[in-house]
Formats: structure tokens, C-alpha cells, sequence
């Protein structure tokens, strides 16, 4: 029987390992989280945060303390690169900028709860956006607390505003989204809102099996033909000057924001966020579904989230100035 190998390259081998491992995990995590190919989407279901975490372990195969150190640096820069949260937690310790001209609220009011409706006007919005929406009867009811205020309230969205609200009627009646022109009380000119819910998301944790990868697949592929739809009604009424918000129902994905392009919009918590961003579920807010998109030329103040009693979704607070 022949010795089994030995001397420097079989210790050298396991060195090379660790050492490659952890690049490697952090380089598939950033294709994963910049490549707008559908079939990634199930790495794309949970924060990067959370992939960072997972292979936080793979650090210790790095053979050196130099190389875990440089691994370290690039988990954090990684992050910095791939996530808003870094920054937006940094912001959260700073003074709140002073409040914009318009600030906009978003809110899944879980099932038409009118209490949580309630709630959000409690943070003097100007602005209000809501999912799951109390009906119209209720809406009307609130608004009578509310002099002033005007909305559109559509089979599940509804626009609300300190101001006038002329709705969109587009070509073909959908269930998913309402649109409308806004011109708040105080002047100014007026602009275009739209408030969604896109179809429930997928609930799978089974990552390991190729089905799971096939459905996200598919499920995101679903929501781009969507919002996709979306988009070419929202341009009959005008391309430019949009506020879209609302629940996505998954979080940011490349693969599905390739549609909202032709509005010309910028994430509001991506460019200003404060703290943490997740909205979903309100206890444990681990993913960022409920979002607010403004046009590329206005300037956000800040956004940040605020915990609802009555939803399972977290609040979406932007401060808003539009452009002169």
C-alpha cells in the first residue's frame, strides 16, 4: 500500500479552503442581491442581513487572523453596499429633520380595521395610503372627524388627502391598485398617486428543494407582469410626477423593480431611512414589503416605520419635499 500524501501541499490545501469559502459566500450573496434574474429570488426572500448572519460561521475557516479580519472588513462593507439599513440605523441616532411639505403614510390595515386607519392620522400626514382598506362607508365616517380631507376608496386601496382627490379611472378595472390626481389644501401644484396591494406573497422555507427556487421564480415573475400592468395604466394618465406606494408583498427585488422604471421613481427609505425598515410581520418586521416610492426629482427628508396596534404590518412615513 502506497503512504497516503504528505508535506506541504495537503496542509496547505485546507488553508486555501478557508480562506476562499468565505469570499465566495459573500461574492454569491452579492450576485444574489444585484442580479435581476427571477430564478435568484429565493436567496432575495430574506434581508442580507440575514445571509450575513448565516454565513457569519464560514469566518472561522479562515486560516489566519489577518484573513479573518479581511473577511470581516468585507462582510461589513458588503453590507453597507447591499443593505440601506446600515446608514438608515446610523440616521436614527441624528435629530429628526424638520417635517417636509408633504408627508406621505402608508398602511396594511390587516382586513379593513378601521381603528388602524384611525391611528395613522395620528402622525399628521398630509397624504395617506391604505391597504386592505375599511370600506367606503367607513372611510366616509372618518373623514366627517376630519374636515378637510377628501379620498378615492377602490376595492382594496384607497387614496386619502388634506386636499382634492380626482380619481383615475384607467382602461381596464383592476383590483390591485387605485390611482388619483392630488392637490393638497395648502397650494402647490398637483401630482399623481397610486396606492397597491399586490397578490399575497409565497410562504416557503424549504430553500434546499429546487421546487422552492422554481415557485419564488415564478411568484416574482408573477408580480413583474403586474406591476408591469400597473405601470402602462398609470402612464395613461402621465409618466412623470408619481408617488406609488403601498404593499409589494415582497421585498425590493431587482427582478420586479425593472418595471417600475418608466416612472422615473427612487425608494423613499432606501434614500432616507431612519432605523430599522422592515414592516413585515408588525412583532418581527424581518422583511421590507410596505414601501413608498417618490419621483427621482424630489427630495426626501426622511422615512422611517412606526409599529400599529391594530395591523400586522408596520407604518410608512415619508417627509416629502417636491421639486420646485
Amino acid at each position: 500500500m502506497e503512504p497516503a500524501p504528505s508535506g506541504p501541499s495537503v496542509k496547505l490545501a485546507p488553508r486555501i479552503v478557508g480562506a476562499c469559502v468565505p469570499w465566495m459566500w459573500l461574492a454569491g450573496l452579492t450576485l444574489a442581491h444585484v442580479a435581476p434574474w427571477c430564478g435568484l429570488a429565493v436567496a432575495r426572500t430574506l434581508p442580507v442581513e440575514a445571509g450575513l448572519v448565516l454565513g457569519t460561521p464560514l469566518l472561522l475557516l479562515a486560516p489566519s487572523r489577518h484573513s479573518r479580519r479581511m473577511c470581516t472588513t468585507a462582510w461589513i462593507l458588503g453590507w453597507v453596499v447591499l443593505s440601506p439599513t446600515p446608514v438608515a440605523l446610523l440616521r436614527s441616532l441624528t435629530p429628526l429633520p424638520a417635517k417636509g411639505s408633504l408627508r406621505v403614510v402608508t398602511l396594511n390595515c390587516a382586513g379593513g380595521d378601521v381603528r388602524a386607519a384611525e391611528e395613522a392620522f395620528r402622525l399628521q400626514p398630509q397624504l395617506l395610503l391604505l391597504q386592505e382598506s375599511p370600506s367606503s362607508t367607513q372611510i366616509r365616517a372618518l373623514l366627517r372627524r376630519h374636515p378637510g380631507w377628501t379620498a378615492t376608496v377602490g376595492p382594496d386601496a384607497s387614496i386619502l388627502a388634506q386636499g382634492s382627490v380626482r380619481p383615475f379611472v384607467g382602461p381596464d378595472r383592476h383590483t390591485d391598485f387605485v390611482a388619483a390626481e392630488v392637490r393638497l389644501a395648502g397650494g402647490g401644484q398637483p401630482f399623481r398617486v397610486a396606492s397597491l396591494r399586490l397578490t399575497a406573497p409565497l410562504l416557503r422555507l424549504d430553500f434546499w428543494n429546487p421546487a422552492a427556487w422554481r415557485a419564488y421564480a415564478e411568484d416574482r415573475s408573477l408580480r413583474k407582469r403586474d406591476l408591469e400592468r400597473i405601470v402602462r395604466q398609470l402612464q395613461a394618465a402621465g409618466s412623470a410626477g408619481w408617488i406609488l406606494g403601498g404593499d409589494f408583498n415582497t421585498p425590493p427585488d431587482p427582478c420586479v423593480e425593472g418595471a417600475l422604471a418608466p416612472l422615473g421613481l427612487r425608494d423613499a427609505f432606501s434614500s432616507a431611512g431612519r432605523g430599522w425598515g422592515g414592516t413585515g410581520p408588525a412583532e418581527f418586521p424581518l422583511v421590507r414589503i410596505d414601501r413608498i416610492l417618490c419621483p427621482e426629482g424630489w427630495r426626501v427628508r426622511a422615512a422611517w416605520t412606526v409599529r400599529s396596534a391594530f395591523s400586522d404590518h408596520r407604518m410608512v412615513v415619508a417627509d416629502l419635499e417636491p421639486s420646485p
